[in-house]
């Protein structure tokens, strides 16, 4: 956004040198919270089978094989939980983006048009000079 508000102001700047913009500030976004795909481990119990005893687990390398069936049963739900949050994320920041993006052309176009009035009005306030000018001239030959 901050780069986006630098190019607008340049091009805006290359149509009328007299603009000056403040800085834009983004503001901060709500993030999303996460929670794991394991939260219900019942269905992963399955695995316990793999575990026979401590001797088995470690000196006959079970513990290669508790992890390949836990990997197993355990991948769908993570990819699943990782294309859901995938998809959430990307709306999430598709939406942020957008939101900010409205908010800093608001802000932008305000700004502009407060500078034009107020050369607009300076303008005006010239041409009433020249004319109380001239009737103070007027005044001085009466």
């Amino acid at each position: 956004m901050q780069q986006r508000f630098k190019d607008e102001v340049r091009e805006l700047k290359e149509l009328n040198r007299s603009f000056s913009f403040l800085a834009f500030e983004s503001s901060e976004p709500n993030l999303l919270d996460f929670e794991g795909p394991f939260a219900d481990i019942s269905k992963y119990a399955s695995v316990k089978s793999h575990f026979r005893n401590q001797k088995a687990f470690f000196e006959k390398n079970e513990k290669v094989k508790l992890s390949e069936a836990l990997e197993a049963i355990t991948k769908p739900d993570a990819q699943d939980y990782l294309d859901a949050q995938k998809v959430s994320l990307m709306t999430w920041a598709i939406t942020f983006i957008a939101e900010e993006a409205e908010k800093l052309r608001y802000y932008i176009y305000h700004q502009a048009l407060e500078q034009i009035d107020t050369e607009r009005l300076a303008l005006q306030e010239e041409s009433r000079l020249a004319s109380w000018k001239a009737i103070y001239a007027q005044l001085q030959y009466a």
